[in-house]
């Protein structure tokens, strides 16, 4: 995996600082791995984990990523709204200059004491600043995937972000099965299932990671493939085919019965 770009940007009201000792940073070394008292903040475990499962480099321990020969732009940011759509902001600005192709977002919020219509995500007025980045990215031909969520709630992909918003493609998880996996959030919203079981790298070693998050670099992953492999063509003909020849996801529901467990899939 080869970095070529970062961000980093954490709130004044937050105790964490860019590698820089700022509280912004920009360049290859804004979202490298921080250390602090001599040990690697384990809390970016999640970040280098799920690009390693986009571009990690194969070797004796790991696959390597579906991508291996990706560069990437990473993002190391507070999840803050504010630093979402900061981040989201300077991968466009930056997207010619990278020649970007693909936004991969592993992470999800939710608005609490809202009203309720501001739960259907492009009616957010909160969400009104990101969502138009997005629009911009896709306008360009550069599409924003998210993992779906991992609450297992049927459909309420409505007040989960970024994933509900409209510009952006929401990706589930299915297992070693090819079913769809038990704990996803799903709703019609989600347009591609990924694997939820790859090794990736972490922050000291390898895991076998899961969930949407693990999906969602994999979807986007496979796109940028795609988008090198055919040049020509546009990046929706190249989502579409994504989503018309891919494999269709099992979905089961498990039911226990005298002999003990059985699964029952569609």
């Amino acid at each position: 995996m080869r970095s070529v770009d970062g961000f980093c940007l954490y709130a004044a009201f937050t105790t964490n600082f860019c590698p820089n000792g700022q509280k912004t940073q920009t360049g290859v070394t804004a979202a490298s791995q921080r250390i602090l008292n001599n040990f690697p903040v384990m809390q970016e475990n999640h970040g280098n984990m799920v690009a390693g499962i986009a571009a990690g480099k194969p070797n004796t321990v790991a696959p390597g990523g579906i991508a291996p020969g990706a560069k990437i732009v990473m993002a190391n940011i507070d999840l803050t709204l504010e630093g979402i759509t900061a981040a989201a902001q300077y991968i466009l600005d930056r997207s010619d200059a990278n020649n970007t192709v693909a936004l991969s977002l592993s992470f999800g919020g939710l608005f609490q004491e809202i009203p309720r219509s501001w739960l259907k995500c492009d009616d957010n007025p909160a969400l009104a600043g990101l969502a138009g980045v997005f629009k911009q990215l896709r306008d360009k031909g550069i599409i924003t995937f998210a993992s779906a969520g991992n609450t297992p709630t049927l459909d309420i992909a409505t007040s989960v972000f970024p994933s509900c918003l409209r510009e952006v493609v929401a990706v589930g998880s299915v297992n070693q099965l090819n079913e769809i996996s038990w704990y996803v959030t799903m709703s019609q919203k989600i347009e591609l299932l990924a694997p939820d079981y790859a090794i990736s790298a972490n922050t000291i070693g390898y895991l076998t990671s899961s969930g949407t998050s693990a999906a969602a670099p994999l979807a986007a992953g496979a796109f940028t493939l795609l988008r090198d492999a055919f040049p020509n063509a546009t990046s929706e003909q190249i989502l579409n085919a994504m989503k018309s020849t891919g494999t269709i996801g099992r979905r089961c529901l498990a039911q226990a019965d005298s002999d003990g467990e059985s699964r029952s899939c569609l």
